[in-house]
């Protein structure tokens, strides 16, 4: 099996970005660690890199508690693959649509009707990524096709 070949832009910086777009963490935090492995399984991504997260970190205001969170990162395909390749430009307009979707139409309708239909999502500092709630902690599953 060959090793998962996760984006360098995946470093703690861009975590502690993205969690600090949450009201909860907006006092700060500092990320201690996280780690990385495949969301689904090999040739169940379709047109992006599934990327599951497991952040440790601590809050400015409370430095004395860690506190863990996963996350599910939806990430663009490295531009060398095969349907990247393919589809080249239409595959940036599919990313720019979807966090569209998270981080405009979503956040707006929240505002007006506090509801739960997509898994709490934050701020990516990568404009063509989703970093979502990782709903299989909260004991969520995938139904077979």
């Amino acid at each position: 099996m060959a090793t998962p070949n996760f984006p360098e832009w995946l470093t703690s910086d861009f975590f502690k970005s993205c969690l600090e777009s949450d009201e909860e963490n907006c006092g700060g935090i500092t990320v201690t660690s996280h780690s990385l492995e495949p969301a689904v399984a090999a040739g169940n991504n379709y047109g992006s890199n599934m990327i599951r997260a497991n952040v440790r970190y601590k809050k400015h205001d409370d430095s004395s508690t860690e506190h863990t969170i996963s996350l599910v990162i939806k990430a663009p395909l490295p531009d060398d693959s095969f349907i990247a390749e393919q589809l080249k430009d239409n595959l940036t307009q599919l990313y720019n649509n979807e966090t569209k979707y998270y981080y405009e139409f979503i956040s707006e309708t929240h505002k007006l009707s506090n509801h739960d239909l997509v898994p709490k999502h934050y701020k990516s500092p990568n404009p063509l990524c989703v970093v979502l709630e990782d709903l299989k902690a909260s004991g969520f599953e995938m139904v077979d096709r």
